[in-house]
């Protein structure tokens, strides 16, 4: 994201405020900084507070009176409190409008917003522009890319769900329905009962059972059942039967990847963290700790738990509160004496039920989300970003704060069990397990699957999940990073991580692929029996039981276009290339050749051969490690006189297990660190991603190393995998008790 420097929004500020008026008390430029998180030098602290320094040792030391405050002013300079507003002196802590207060300008607030005719934290428009709206260029979009004149999430020209289109080719989902870019096939285009298909979404029935659309799952359509389920920001996390917790979607903090091995009673996904309360009342949390969010009291009993924006608060067993985390709206302060029957954390708000029925919020109140109804008993309550809903003792909604798109008016005469808040929308459970959703429908997370009984739901920003009657987890909305695509427990023989996808091998052959879905990366080909497969950069590669080999995906290079009448045993996709050994042992590579990486050596025998970033390095048959293309790190560049058994090429480095079982690697990371392994660590397999390393020992436990910023490199404890496969900034495993894959570090996502 493009972000403006904290010395561009102070100098502007400060410009802006002397230009317009002459109310400029510096503890509103310090207000206004950290409310936006930056972190200001002492310099420029000192310079702020110059003017009140400098103004008092004048006055002090015999210098002209100052006006008293409450009398008549021209100017700042004249008041005894430097601040002089509407022609009278007034104090510095009265200087500005708080939230919620009528203003006729921005400059009138202390959160330096007007919205409406009243003091806001937000402005009235976004400043930066979603996705989907038309740009110049780059700095104008909230996201990284301006791509033909839109604001896009990715440098991929290609559409997400919503926007117009006039072919399939054009939308990422690969569909276009009535010339907008959608999720699924219409209708007509939807495959009937019997038909070959890749994935459910192409079928009109619900499943795609052995590569048939059917009405009825088939074997390898086993679904996790749940007991629980919490919808965070970008990610989802429920219990399962076993009540250890599984999550999917956004894992770029690894909010996503739950500690292993743990029982819990419930689950919270907050933003970029999760919470969940064991059975026997300890807290545990996992994913950003940017705020210490994810550091909960040591030594406490908790009843519930409950993750908000960048906090998280919990009820003890004694039925008071405790907060950790984001405190700067005061969110994470509840009330002190007050014993809670529930608890539902916002973004920068809180909110409970007391132990005499009625709600009790604090926090940031911009909209009047911290406002309930005086003298209004509540049995259920949940708080969203600017707004929180309510079930009264009747069954009947109530809702308070903004309501702009329709999310704080819940349907009349309606009773409901139980009532989850998004960010623009608002869903509730009917008595009779029908979901009824109200407000802004962004990607239809407003519009559940007609029919559904459930029971219980949770809104996240701009997805809904819930459980149905017989423990299936069900979603709908943005699905984002996966964060609406539940598992569904099927096993895997082995399993490759690419840029920002990843595909398996069935037990059948068959291979599945989930993560990003641009240009087919995830459409491998059907009815396929694969005996071994790799995952590249933008595109995968297989061989099938005859050494054919197949590719799908992005053909930006010809990485995806094999030479004919080849007959190989073993392959590996990289970058823009791919590399494959031939029956003769001879190397053979095809795409880009940009760096010579597609360009091997003539005359040495391969046993094995792994295309990285871009260079490739293989075995020789005498163990020998051969390396070609970029060598601008070292990465090319192998120990001599060294047997290697195995080798894996990653994005500026690679590294080989010896016959030992010592691990070696070579090149450096893009910051020109080396990528050392642990000491005396004995790895039985190794893979290297574009800036980390990833290694399994022979009882399965994985150990990685190198760049760890989204969590890539600290695999799930206690463990064991049969396999394991580095990604860009993400790492797969297959584990060994049932053949379940399980991903960790951005993009680490479940199937679908």
């Amino acid at each position: 994201m493009n972000h403006t420097s904290p010395f561009d929004l102070l100098s502007s500020f400060v410009i802006k405020r002397r230009a317009s008026t002459d109310l400029f008390p510096a503890r509103k430029e310090l207000a206004f900084t950290a409310s936006r998180g930056f972190a200001l030098p002492a310099a420029i602290l000192l310079f702020l507070s110059a003017p009140l320094l400098g103004a008092g040792c004048d006055r002090d030391s015999g210098g002209s009176t100052c006006v008293a405050d409450g009398d008549e002013c021209q100017s700042a300079n004249d008041c005894c409190s430097v601040t002089c507003v509407d022609g009278f002196c007034v104090p510095a802590d009265e200087a500005c409008i708080p939230n919620g207060e009528q203003c006729s300008g921005s400059e009138e607030c202390c959160s330096l917003f007007c919205s409406d005719g009243h003091c806001s934290e937000m402005p009235d428009e976004p400043e930066c522009l979603a996705h989907g709206e038309q740009c110049a260029d780059a700095s104008e979009c909230c996201g990284d890319f301006c791509v033909d004149n839109i604001c896009a999430p990715t440098d991929v020209p290609c559409f997400e769900n919503g926007r117009d289109c006039a072919s399939p080719t054009e939308c990422c989902s690969s569909y276009c329905n009535d010339g907008v870019c959608s999720a699924t096939p219409s209708n007509d285009e939807c495959l009937q009962d019997g038909a070959q298909c890749t994935h459910p979404s192409e079928c009109c029935s619900p499943y795609c059972s052995e590569n048939m659309c059917s009405a009825t799952p088939g074997s390898d359509d086993v679904e996790v059942r749940m007991v629980g389920i919490s919808a965070g920001d970008e990610h989802t996390c429920g219990i399962r039967e076993d009540r250890e917790a599984q999550c999917w979607g956004n894992d770029s903090y690894g909010q996503s990847t739950p500690p292993a091995g743990l029982s819990f009673s419930s689950v919270s996904a907050g933003g970029d963290h999760t919470c969940g309360l064991l059975l026997d009342g300890e807290v545990k949390c996992w994913g950003s700790n940017h705020r210490e969010q994810s550091v909960p009291p040591a030594g406490i009993v908790f009843d519930k738990v409950s993750a908000g924006g960048s906090h998280t608060c919990g009820i003890r067993d004694d039925q008071g509160l405790e907060c950790w985390g984001d405190n700067s709206a005061g969110q994470a302060t509840p009330p002190e004496g007050v014993l809670f029957e529930a608890i539902s954390a916002g973004v920068r708000h809180t909110c409970g039920i007391r132990d005499d029925g009625e709600a009790e919020c604090w926090g940031t109140n911009s909209y009047g989300q911290s406002t309930p109804p005086a003298g209004e008993p509540f049995e259920h309550i949940s708080a969203g970003h600017r707004h929180t809903c309510g079930i009264r003792e009747g069954g009947e909604a109530l809702c308070w704060g903004w309501g702009y798109d329709g999310q704080a008016t819940p349907p009349p005469d309606v009773a409901f069990q139980s009532v989850s808040v998004g960010e623009a929308h608002t869903c509730g459970v009917r008595d009779d397990g029908e979901v009824l959703c109200w407000g802004r429908n962004n990607d239809g997370c407003a519009d559940p699957p007609p029919g559904i009984i459930v029971e219980t739901i949770s809104a996240g920003t701009v997805h809904t999940c819930g459980i149905l009657e017989d423990g299936k987890a069900v979603c709908w909305g943005n699905d984002y990073h996966g964060r609406a695509s539940p598992p569904t427990g099927r096993t895997f023989e082995s399993i490759s991580a690419g840029n920002e996808h990843t595909c398996g091998i069935r037990e059948d052959g068959e291979i599945e692929c989930w993560g990003r879905s641009d240009y087919g990366y995830n459409r491998p080909p059907t009815g396929v029996a694969f005996r071994v497969m790799s995952a590249g950069g933008n595109h995968a590669c297989g061989l099938d039981d005859d050494g054919e080999v197949l590719c799908w995906g992005y053909d930006s290079h010809g990485e995806t276009h094999p030479p004919t009448g080849l007959v190989l045993r073993s392959i590996g996709a990289g970058g823009s290339h791919t590399c494959a050994i031939r029956e003769d042992g001879g190397a053979e590579c095809w795409g880009s050749n940009e760096h010579g990486e597609s360009d091997p050596p003539t005359g040495v025998d391969f046993e094995r051969v792994s295309a990285g970033g871009r260079h490739t390095c293989g075995i020789s048959n005498d163990g020998i490690a051969v390396c070609w293309g970029d060598d601008e790190t070292g990465q090319s560049s192998p120990p001599l006189e060294m047997v290697f058994e195995s080798i894996s090429a990653g994005g500026s480095h690679t590294c080989g297990i010896r016959e030992d079982g010592e691990t070696r690697c070579w090149g450096t990371s893009p910051f020109g660190s080396p990528y050392e392994p642990p000491i005396g660590a004995v790895f039985v397999s190794i893979s290297a991603g574009n800036g980390h390393v990833c290694g399994l020992r022979e009882d399965g436990d994985a150990r990685c190393w190198g760049g760890d910023l989204y969590g890539q490199s600290t695999p799930p404890a206690g463990v064991a995998f049969k396999s394991i496969s580095a990604g860009a900034d993400y790492t797969c495993g297959i584990r060994e008790a049932d053949g379940i894959e399980m991903c960790w570090g951005n993009q680490a996502r479940n199937l679908y």
